[in-house]
């Protein structure tokens, strides 16, 4: 089992950094994608599971900076600190290292606020599995990474970001940031757009904006005519009448809209646990003890997302054997995401 859970963690991090790069790439990142995205990207999640898993990819990691350098006057800079709010991700050291480099340009200035998470302890490199660089006669290191606690070699910007082909169904929120601007009616259009209806309770956890905003800006938006308003037990319920909207925007129907915040903190929090378990020597049974607390703790998230019912008979596999359990489990659950 120790084989197995050994190669499962390689497993899930090659997946995890597929699914990053066929994201990234369909957003103007230079590369190769192996599967196509089925799904609207959601940048500002994106983001956040890129800090800690680019960190084994070297290239990765440079291409979503220089893509940042070219389009992250697109990134909402109050979404992502709302996301930071409700997950507590752990790449933030990372987040506060890229955004002192963007923040340096003027056109970035409003990243100077997530300059925020300097990392405490010595110097540490950046980039997992590579020959540490500790600075030298023979090496130089970034003094941006540097001062937030990390060694690298000195980054090198370029321009090899291209245009983001906002007509693609999966950029679609890029092209409502083109319109309406970098602000909630970009998501609540997103969220009308692939949702028949709408509670503004409902509206304002699923794309990480406070009801208020939300309420008084669907009643704002409601006005144009375009936004029809129904009312049941008092509650009321927006609806987007979609038939121009879907031709204006030839939206596909196989894209869907998922929570991604959720979805990838709960790639986060599995990938933490599994390289918590290094010990070879390890018990078996305290493994799948701490495997199944994990599952406790997100399997109802994980359900919610809607790729499939998982973890059904959770409850029902003891011993050892939840470890095989876990590892087919997520087995599945990666493939579908990239499905």
């Amino acid at each position: 089992m120790v084989q197995s859970l050994k190669n499962f963690k390689e497993f899930f991090k090659e997946n995890v950094l597929e699914i990053l790069w066929d994201q990234w790439v369909s957003i103007g990142v230079p590369g190769f994608q192996k599967n196509p995205v089925k799904y609207y990207i959601d940048p500002e999640a994106l983001i956040m599971l890129s800090l800690a898993f680019a960190r084994y990819d070297s290239r990765l990691f440079d291409e979503i900076i220089n893509w940042l350098f070219k389009h992250g006057a697109l990134i909402n800079i109050q979404r992502i600190n709302r996301i930071i709010n409700k997950h507590d991700y752990a790449g933030l050291p990372i987040l506060s290292s890229i955004s002192d480099y963007l923040s340096r340009d003027y056109r970035f200035r409003k990243w100077k606020g997530l300059t925020r998470f300097k990392k405490d302890g010595g110097l540490e490199n950046l980039f997992i599995n590579l020959p540490e660089i500790f600075g030298g006669e023979d090496s130089k290191l970034d003094e941006v990474f540097k001062a937030h606690g990390y060694s690298r070699g000195i980054l090198n910007i370029n321009s090899q970001a291209r245009d983001i082909p906002v007509l693609d169904s999966a950029c679609l929120i890029f092209n409502l940031r083109y319109l309406f601007g970098i602000n909630s009616r970009s998501e609540i259009m997103l969220y009308l757009l692939t949702h028949d209806q709408v509670h503004p309770t409902e509206l304002s956890r699923s794309i990480y904006y406070s009801q208020k905003n939300i309420q008084d800006t669907l009643v704002e938006m409601s006005k144009s005519n375009q936004i029809n308003v129904s009312v049941t037990k008092r509650e009321k319920f927006y609806a987007l009448d979609r038939t121009g909207w879907k031709n204006l925007f030839k939206l596909n129907p196989e894209i869907t809209w998922i929570d991604f915040p959720n979805l990838f903190f709960i790639l986060e929090k599995v990938w933490i646990e599994l390289m918590t378990m290094t010990d070879e020597n390890m018990n078996p049974l305290l493994i799948a003890s701490r495997l199944k607390q994990t599952v406790k703790e997100l399997k109802d998230v994980i359900n919610r997302l809607g790729f499939g019912i998982y973890f059904l008979n959770h409850e029902q596999v003891f011993g050892e054997e939840y470890s095989d359990y876990f590892i087919d489990q997520f087995t599945d659950f990666l493939k579908r995401i990239k499905e």
